[in-house]
């Protein structure tokens, strides 16, 4: 007689649970993962093009408007506005004003940079005075120096002349300058 097989029991998966009801904001949490919100192109960071700096000779040609021109724009405006009868090719009264802004926005975001430029500049400034007030001082006590050694060393002068000379020559100038004879054309 054979054995009965013996019975293995067999299991069966679960069904899933039923999905309990999601919250409104868990329900959007799920949404937004499934379907990500694209940003529109024109809200989309655009990543911003190098400004190239204006020759001198672009900058000579460009037109420069009056002082206090914001004014007459917007009285141009307001009158243009007024009169709908005139038409200008790509050019509204609203551009205009536009126009305008830019412009205003460009010469603001100018000053404030020039003035923030100048508080740095201006210790960079004091800077450099104070290291060439320093190194003045020094040559001058150089130059002092070799008149007190002068007389113990009486070749010293001459080793020094051209210190001399630099000192005694106009001020402001780079290097001994030669002296000009009256009548001679100077340059």
């Amino acid at each position: 007689m054979a054995k009965p097989n013996k019975t293995t029991r067999t299991t069966t998966k679960k069904a899933p649970k039923s999905p309990a009801k999601k919250t409104a904001s868990a329900k959007k949490a799920t949404a937004q993962k499934q379907n990500p919100v694209k940003k529109p192109a024109a809200l989309a960071k655009k990543p911003r093009a190098a400004k190239k700096a204006l020759t001198a000779d672009a900058r000579r040609k460009l037109l420069k408007p009056r002082t206090d021109y914001e004014q007459l724009v917007e009285q141009v405006a307001v009158h243009w506005q007024q009169n709908p009868v005139l038409r200008v090719p790509k050019l509204t009264a609203a551009r205009l004003r536009k126009l305008a802004r830019d412009a205003l926005r460009a010469s603001t975001k100018e000053t404030s940079l020039r003035a923030k430029l100048e508080r740095q500049i201006e210790t960079v400034y004091d800077a450099r005075l104070l290291a060439e007030d320093a190194v003045w001082r020094a040559v001058l006590d150089v130059n002092a120096a070799v008149k007190l050694f002068a007389r113990s060393d009486e070749k010293l002068p001459e080793r020094f002349a051209f210190l001399t000379d630099a000192l005694t020559s106009t001020r402001g100038a780079s290097g001994p300058t030669e002296p000009v004879t009256p009548g001679e054309p100077t340059e």
